[in-house]
């Protein structure tokens, strides 16, 4: 039986407005009409461009996204529209987990964050400065920039950010072993959301609870939470979510049936590389050689890692030659 390799992809939202937040859709619709109205100046634009998109309440192409932010910190006469453009690159190369360009961003971005900054601007800096630190193994330092965090989401009542929060929470805290307090953070994050009815971060807490559970022995449960994540983000329609909704499925499928394994796979990498991530796009590769490999497929297993590094030379090399030495043995 294949052991689920659970991909919990922890996405980057914004909260701006220093703002209780009962309902994420009418927020979401605001800002939506904000970016379409010809009476609204560009600044304002693009403010609530860059707050949906880190929010995370649309998912648009990551190239795009760095073309805008791009734009944003060349306006260094608007130093909180370039910390925002800063903060926007920042999270698209922790997406593809480039970690020495996202912490130049983050750096540029404290440097430009205004005298003046509103909580909730500063929980920003603080919510990529702990996904930096999760990716770059340095669990201690990624849960003190969760909790001061939260303390900010908290100040400022904004119930979005503290899910968002309480997600990196449980994550280093599950690295660090503490998986009684990591499955609190889940569990208060479940809470809000299913108050709220934020069901983009709804998705996210599916796959830490998946995750959590798993790591536990607990697999029932995990399957059932990642059965949840699945059919919600098959609703909700966004490449972002059906990618790792995919990918995380394709192994509990691949027991079942090893070429519907397959295919979950196949469909996580389409909708990773609709969107430019090509990073998530690496991962649905290795899943789907790794079942491939589980099936006596070796000749399909190499060819899958081939599609991996032609996607990403520099990544991939040290992937395939533990495979090799796994398929070999």
């Amino acid at each position: 039986m294949l052991t689920p390799y659970r991909l919990i992809a922890f996405m980057l939202w914004s909260l701006v407005l220093p703002a209780s937040t009962s309902n994420a859709q009418p927020q979401r619709d605001s800002l939506l009409a904000i970016t379409r109205s010809p009476q609204a100046s560009e600044a304002t634009r693009l403010q609530a461009t860059a707050d949906l998109l880190l929010r995370n309440w649309i998912a648009p192409h990551q190239d795009s996204t760095l073309a805008l932010a791009k734009r944003m910190r060349a306006m260094q006469e608007d130093r909180r529209l370039a910390y925002y453009g800063c903060l926007m690159t920042g999270n698209i190369w922790s997406k593809r987990h480039i970690g020495d360009s996202v912490q130049v961003y983050l750096d540029l971005a404290a440097e430009l964050i205004p005298d003046t900054t509103i909580a909730s601007d500063r929980a920003w800096l603080y919510e990529l400065e702990a996904n930096a630190a999760n990716d770059r193994g340095d669990w201690i330092a990624a849960m003190e920039y969760a909790k001061a965090g939260s303390g900010l989401a908290r100040e400022v009542r904004d119930t979005g950010m503290e899910v968002r929060f309480q997600l990196l929470l449980s994550s280093a805290l599950g690295q660090l072993g503490e998986t009684v307090e990591a499955m609190d953070a889940l569990t208060s994050a479940l809470a809000i959301c299913e108050a709220t009815g934020d069901s983009v971060a709804l998705v996210h807490v599916y796959a830490g609870l998946s995750g959590s559970l798993g790591t536990v022995g607990d697999e029932e449960a995990s399957d059932a939470y990642s059965r949840k994540n699945f059919e919600l983000s098959k609703r909700l329609g966004r490449h972002d979510l059906l990618a790792a909704a995919y990918l995380n499925m394709s192994h509990p499928a691949a027991n079942e049936d090893l070429d519907r394994g397959i295919a979950y796979a196949d469909s996580g990498i389409v909708h990773s590389l609709a969107i430019g991530d090509v990073s998530t796009a690496q991962v649905g590769y290795g899943m789907k050689s790794r079942i491939q490999v589980f099936a006596g497929r070796y000749e399909a297993a190499l060819a899958s890692l081939d599609q991996a590094i032609a996607i990403s030379p520099d990544d991939a090399s040290e992937n395939r030659a533990a495979f090799l030495g796994v398929s070999r043995a």
